[in-house]
């Protein structure tokens, strides 16, 4: 069921009036939304509404549940999304890339939760340390970008994966090249200073090391790190755990 009719859309609005205005975790929400689903279980968004503050709770197995039954009835909206709770949330890649490689084959690489299609795969490749994929994905999704609409349309965080790749794949250059574009975006990104860093370490560099630690410590005192929306309920693969004993040695 791809769209509502005249009548479910004045249900939908008539319960949503009484349902929002509930907290958000409480049970007295999900009982409200219960309530709904007695009445039409075929409304996809409420089965979404059900699954998402509990993937919030970090309830995952539980959300999953709901979010399966709102896929079922409406996979144009909720394949994806649900790709992307898989990857980020419950941090199961090899789920998500099942559900976002299905997605990708029947919709395209679509823009949704502020990035493409690509780029959540990309996020699932780099949970499974698979950084060929994750590095193939990325520099074709950014060329591509580059190609339709410019440079200014490139986003830091594709940047920043792509430099992780890189990183990772020991491709010292090139990450500090990517990590360099990212930082023209958003030049206090504190975890890209963290992984210049690294490189600087790598290169055997105690000065530049010892400068870039400072200034990836300092912009992280200061709240400039990874900043989505999301970034309140889960931490985003490999972003900097402050809370972790760094040592320069």
């Amino acid at each position: 069921m791809n769209q509502l009719n005249i009548q479910q859309k004045a249900f939908v609005d008539s319960a949503w009036k009484n349902i929002y205005k509930l907290p958000i975790f409480s049970l007295e929400r999900q009982k409200a939304i219960d309530l709904v689903l007695e009445k039409d279980s075929s409304i996809a968004w409420f089965w979404q509404q059900k699954a998402m503050p509990l993937y919030k709770q970090r309830k995952y197995e539980l959300g999953q549940v709901y979010l399966n039954k709102a896929v079922t009835l409406n996979p144009d909206r909720w394949l994806e999304y649900s790709g992307f709770m898989e990857c980020l949330f419950s941090k199961n890649p090899s789920e998500a890339l099942l559900r976002l490689d299905l997605a990708l084959e029947k919709y395209g690489n679509r823009v949704f939760m502020d990035h493409s299609t690509q780029f959540w795969r990309a996020l699932s490749y780099i949970q499974l340390n698979e950084f060929d994929s994750t590095e193939t994905i990325l520099s074709g999704d950014i060329q591509g970008l580059m190609n339709d609409k410019g440079e200014d349309w490139v986003h830091h965080l594709d940047l920043f994966y792509l430099g992780i790749a890189q990183l990772e794949l020991e491709k010292f250059q090139e990450a500090e090249k990517t990590f360099d574009w990212a930082l023209q975006k958003y030049p206090k990104f504190s975890d890209i200073w963290f992984y210049k860093y690294r490189l600087a370490q790598q290169e055997g560099d105690t000065t530049l090391a010892k400068l870039c630690f400072e200034k990836a410590e300092d912009y992280a005192k200061q709240g400039y790190t990874i900043n989505e929306d999301n970034i309140a309920y889960e931490p985003f693969p490999y972003q900097v755990n402050w809370d972790y004993p760094f040592s320069l040695k």
